[in-house]
């Protein structure tokens, strides 16, 4: 066989080999997948959770947040159960520091109260949560954060809210009896808007 044949055949075989592999390294290793806040592992896109995962998924946003999620920003852990949706900043969130848009204003971000608590903003939280100061350390927190990083990796609260700074609306993990999912859940009875508009 000539020479060149052999060759042309040779690169297409590693060409193909390398595409295949590169493929199942995907697939293992869900390297385009956002990690987990909590767990630091790589999340499930919900197109790969089994049926009944989806199912319930898709039952706790039509019933609590009266709306469908765009399914290609739904990911889950498969380690802690926490569940990113079409609201999550995934980019940021892969960092350790959870952070959305809010799903009542649609402003960014939700995140830890640590600047809330160093610009003083934190008086907004307690007028409007003023019943619930006792139950979130939070909102009177006197362990002067250093950063949204200490918040989320470092304060040892048993509950740690998350914020919006222009609405002061706060939100918490929930998860439903008998679910090993959580959801990001907003404290306030405020309509929940259909999608995120902000620029992620």
């Amino acid at each position: 066989m000539d020479e060149f044949w052999i060759f042309l055949i040779l690169v297409v075989s590693f060409t193909l080999a390398a595409l295949i592999l590169g493929i199942l390294f995907k697939l293992i290793f869900r390297e385009d997948s956002p990690r987990c806040f909590e767990c630091g592992k790589r999340m499930t896109p919900f197109g790969d959770l089994d049926d009944d995962e989806k199912k319930e998924i898709g039952e706790y946003y039509s019933e609590k947040e009266l709306r469908e999620p765009d399914t290609g920003g739904v990911h889950a852990c498969s380690e802690c159960g926490i569940v990113y949706d079409d609201f999550t900043d995934k980019t940021k969130s892969s960092t350790g520091v959870f952070a959305s848009i809010c799903k009542t204003c649609n402003n960014r971000f939700v995140e830890p109260l640590a600047e809330a608590i160093e610009t003083g903003e934190i008086q907004r939280f307690r007028q409007r949560y003023e019943d619930r100061i006792e139950e979130f350390e939070c909102l009177r927190c006197k362990r002067d954060p250093t950063g949204l990083e200490f918040c989320a990796k470092e304060c040892d609260a048993d509950v740690k809210p998350f914020g919006c700074r222009r609405c002061a609306t706060l939100y918490l993990w929930h998860q439903p009896d008998g679910s090993k999912f959580k959801f990001i859940q907003p404290l306030t009875d405020e309509e929940i808007l259909k999608k995120p508009d902000a620029d992620m």
